[in-house]
């Protein structure tokens, strides 16, 4: 059985689920995130380029529109799965996020806990995604 670094984030967003959903969904419009160089879109799956540098493939594995959204994400450095929820919830949306990443190289997979925060790039990820949604509501 595989050892993945796994994390889950949830949170209300004050804005229609309709709204929340199109902005994770939409790959053409990543502007509003810091990190993202540029995306390739493909006819199933999309690769974001860093501006630290690297890419990651990310590839659909389902879209249920304004309920669910699932890929599967191919690094040099990791495999992975990505999931998101989508719930109406007084007015706004409840979301839950959950990431699973596989480190391929064993010693990175030892240390990695120590030096890469899953729920801390979920957390950064909401911030701006709030940021973007509010600005644009």
């Amino acid at each position: 059985m595989k050892s993945y670094l796994t994390s889950t984030v949830t949170d209300f967003i004050d804005a229609p689920i309709a709204l929340v959903y199109s902005f994770v969904t939409d790959n053409s419009n990543f502007q509003w995130r810091k990190e993202v160089k540029d995306i390739e879109l493909l006819e199933d799956s999309f690769i974001e380029y860093y501006k630290a540098g690297g890419h990651t493939l990310f590839s659909n594995i389902q879209k249920i529109e304004n309920e669910y959204y699932a890929f599967t994400m191919q690094h040099k450095l990791f495999i992975g799965e990505w999931e998101g929820k989508f719930e109406s919830f007084k007015g706004g949306t409840r979301i839950y996020f959950q990431e699973k990443i596989y480190i391929k190289n064993f010693f990175l997979r030892l240390i990695a806990p120590l030096f890469w925060n899953l729920k801390h790039i979920q957390q950064n990820y909401i911030i701006a995604l709030k940021q973007e949604i509010y600005a644009n509501k």
